[in-house]
């Protein structure tokens, strides 16, 4: 029963770093404020965005 508990607990830390991690690493200089970037670079940055948000909110 325990094992249960535990391998509860790791999936849903895997899903809440799958739902936080894109905004940490794609909303920065480099990425989604970087001036250089068309738009459209930065609309398929926002649809990865997105995904990786939905995906694990899903999975929480």
């Amino acid at each position: 029963m325990e094992h249960r508990k535990v391998s509860k607990r790791i999936l849903t830390a895997a899903g809440l770093v799958t739902m936080v991690s894109p905004w940490i690493a794609d909303m920065g200089r480099t990425h989604m404020r970087n001036p250089h970037w068309p738009p459209h670079a930065k609309q398929h940055d926002a649809q990865t965005i997105a995904l990786g948000t939905v995906l694990g909110a899903a999975s929480v």
